[in-house]
């Protein structure tokens, strides 16, 4: 990832953790870019009440349809990873019947952000997506 787009990417995240840890005042809130053995990241975790927020943000305008299908594809390696391996959230407490993901595109075109939600998210009952945190 380019510097530029990375900070861009850092500074979205850190604004969502902030408001997971001191508006919404969550249990626990993740570092963002959690590093996985092997490769790759999981960018914020945030559990409450037995609750998993699983999030991921996109800050580039490119492939934003490829991007959300890798997203859909590794949530599940990750979240058994969270869950088994790593070491800030294998002692937490959630339920696996409450896990919510989260996908984050800001300043994307509503037009694609419905499309999205239209064609890969009928049988998704707890994979959101969002453009902005109002």
């Amino acid at each position: 990832m380019e510097e530029k787009h990375k900070l861009k990417h850092d500074d979205i995240l850190t604004q969502i953790k902030e408001v997971f840890k001191k508006k919404l005042k969550f249990e626990f809130v993740s570092e963002i870019n959690l590093s996985k053995p092997g490769g790759g990241d999981i960018d914020l975790i945030c559990i409450d009440n037995e609750t998993l927020f699983y999030i991921e943000v996109k800050s580039g305008q490119t492939d934003i349809t490829k991007q959300f299908l890798s997203f859909l594809a590794k949530r599940k390696s990750d979240i058994h990873f969270l869950k088994n391996k790593c070491i800030q959230t294998k002692n937490k407490k959630w339920n696996n019947n409450n896990i919510k993901c989260l996908f984050f595109i800001p300043n994307i075109r509503e037009t694609t952000e419905n499309t999205l939600r239209d064609k890969y998210l009928k049988h998704e009952k707890d994979v959101y997506i969002f453009r902005n945190l109002n």
